[in-house]
């Protein structure tokens, strides 16, 4: 035994397997703090509200969790197995029960790492991955768990070499210093790589104007001054127009531009490229500017919403879900917008309604909610309901009861509190079944003659022609050929 002893101890020993746990050591390290802050500080994926995917909402959360239990459990074990080979060094030097720890300490190494490459496989990060940037607008939430999740499994791997030789020698001081410095690099490398993947203004054509104070809208029509042609996708919704205090809007597919009312001249635009090559686009039904906030809004999918100043095209906020409303974007994207009961209120003003009668105030300066009125009453119909903002005030119009009790009542509310200013109600007006004609004739039978009163039914006949595909015709059956009165049902 001694002479086996002496043997080892004039053995040489290296420093590399310290030096590979060391760098090992700054890859744990670089790994736990991406996956930090790819769920608590990268901008998450904006996943509208009505998607059912959970694979791929979770996707992030599930390799950062990944991440950080496997960085967990391969520290613990590093620590246990370096600690407890000096304990028995140092009582049994040269005994088997050192080697029989190290052992051990190289087992559940080789369990870890096998248990986190099959995790990484079964994530289906590249299939995964390709589905969110072809859906969604790029974050850095997915690229850092990602790198964190590789930077993880890298540490580990040099951390098992210095677990399966914890006797090594102890290298020198610069050679610690550069360990840590060849760890360092790989950590920058990957959260500039997650940083470039996540970001999304390399899809963007954006440019911005300078303020210019509000014109004057013509009062009476003049000449022709420009003439400009609208974008336009077969299969794809049309543009909109929306006019402003400094000119007009065109809402198109690929993002929004303002132009000059007067010389035509376009004076800022936020367009997004390659529209189409993923789920992002704008939605030119859904955009408003009231003029009252001097602010533009725009929805789009798989993005949320985006306002703009109206004057110098800045952006001003952000927001997945406005209200955090999930019949929100349905009730705006079916139907007018601007019929009865349209969710957001036409005006000078931003505001929404809900189907419970409820008006939400929304400040297009800034996205925050100031106000939402009391529902209202039972007894008042929500399907026959129209709100408009003025510009010092807020007017709902529901109709109240039924049959000879109905009522339309008017609410004016406050615009800065919600508050009502006044509430008046007014009788509804009645509607009466139109007159049908009904005649008594006397027809005859096998018995005699007989009294029978007869009504005028309309009968709809279609014909075709060769101008004309279809032209509808009426006439009456049962055409009285006696006295004829008309009596209302």
């Amino acid at each position: 035994m001694s002479d086996d002893q002496s043997i080892d101890d004039a053995r040489p020993r290296s420093a590399l397997p310290i030096l590979a746990g060391v760098v090992g050591a700054v890859l744990l390290a670089g790994g736990v703090a991406l996956a930090l802050y790819s769920q608590f500080v990268a901008a998450p994926i904006p996943v509208p509200l009505d998607d059912d995917d959970a694979e791929t909402r979770d996707f992030p959360l599930r390799l950062v969790r990944g991440s950080l239990v496997l960085a967990g459990t391969v520290v613990l074990i590093g620590a246990a197995v370096l600690i407890g080979t000096a304990v028995l060094a140092r009582k049994h030097r040269g005994d088997e029960r050192v080697a029989g720890f190290t052992a051990g300490g190289v087992l559940a190494m080789v369990a870890v790492l096998i248990g986190g490459i099959a995790f990484a496989v079964t994530s289906h990060i590249p299939s995964t991955y390709q589905r969110l940037t072809s859906i969604f607008v790029a974050t850095p939430r997915a690229p850092s768990a990602i790198a964190a999740l590789a930077l993880v499994l890298l540490g580990a791997a040099l951390v098992f070499v210095l677990v399966a030789t914890p006797t090594a020698a102890r290298p020198r001081r610069w050679a610690l210093a550069s360990a840590v410095v060849v760890g360092i690099v790989p950590v920058l490398g990957a959260a500039g790589i997650a940083a470039r993947l996540g970001d999304d203004t390399s899809s963007i054509d954006r440019a911005t104007a300078g303020p210019r104070p509000e014109t004057a809208t013509p009062a009476v029509l003049g000449p022709e001054r420009f003439r400009l042609r609208l974008p336009a996708e077969p299969g794809q919704p049309g543009s909109r127009i929306i006019f402003t205090g400094n000119g007009f809007v065109v809402s198109a597919l690929d993002g929004i531009t303002m132009y000059d009312g007067a010389t035509g001249t376009a004076r800022w635009h936020y367009r997004r490229l390659g529209v189409g090559s993923d789920g992002v686009a704008n939605v030119p039904r859904m955009t408003v500017a009231p003029r009252g906030e001097n602010a533009v809004l725009t929805y789009w999918e798989k993005r949320g919403w985006l306002a703009f100043d109206t004057a110098t095209g800045e952006l001003l906020w952000t927001a997945t879900d406005l209200l955090a409303d999930s019949d929100l974007i349905d009730r705006m994207m079916r139907g007018n917008l601007f019929a009865v009961n349209e969710p957001i209120v036409r005006g000078n003003l931003l505001a929404f309604t809900s189907p419970r009668g409820t008006v939400t105030r929304v400040d297009a300066r800034t996205g925050r909610t100031l106000w939402s009125s009391p529902p209202e009453a039972s007894g008042c119909a929500a399907t026959l309901q129209r709100v408009v903002a003025t510009m010092t005030a807020i007017h709902r119009v529901e109709s109240c009861g039924y049959g000879d009790n109905a009522a339309v009542v008017i609410t004016e509310l406050d615009d800065e509190s919600g508050a009502i200013h006044d509430q008046r109600s007014f009788p509804a007006p009645t509607r009466k079944r139109p007159a049908m004609p009904r005649s008594r004739c006397a027809t005859a039978g096998s018995s005699g003659r007989r009294a029978a009163t007869t009504t005028a039914r309309p009968k709809f006949s279609s014909r075709r022609t060769a101008r004309w595909p279809r032209l509808w015709s009426y006439r009456a059956t049962n055409t009285p050929v006696c006295s004829r009165r008309t009596t209302t049902s």
